[in-house]
C-alpha cells in the first residue's frame, strides 16, 4: 500500500488487478450471485481462460482454480518456456 501526502492529508492507495486475491474474490462474488441460492465455491469447478500466463493463469493459481491458456493475444509462446519458469 502506498501513502502520499496531499494538502496535509495522508492518502492511501492500493493497486489491484490480476493476480491479486481481491480481484479473484470480486470475480467469485459476481459468479456466485448468478448461481442458485446457497451455492459455495466448493460446489463449483471454476475455470479461467486467458492469454497471459502472468496475470490470467496466475489469478487462477492464486485462487486455487483451473486455468486454460490460449495462444492468441498477448502470449503465443511455448508451454515448455512456462514450465522452465515455473508457471
Amino acid at each position: 500500500q502506498k501513502q502520499t501526502i496531499n494538502k496535509g492529508r495522508t492518502l492511501h492507495a492500493t493497486t489491484v488487478g490480476k493476480p491479486t486475491p481481491l480481484t479473484g474474490k470480486t470475480a467469485l462474488t459476481k459468479l456466485l450471485a448468478q448461481c442458485p441460492p446457497n451455492t459455495t465455491e466448493q460446489d463449483l469447478e471454476i475455470w479461467t481462460a486467458g492469454d497471459n500466463p502472468y496475470s490470467d493463469v496466475a489469478l487462477a493459481h492464486t485462487m486455487g482454480w483451473n486455468s486454460a491458456l490460449v495462444r492468441t493475444g498477448i502470449w503465443n509462446g511455448d508451454v515448455l518456456d512456462l514450465e522452465k519458469r515455473g508457471v
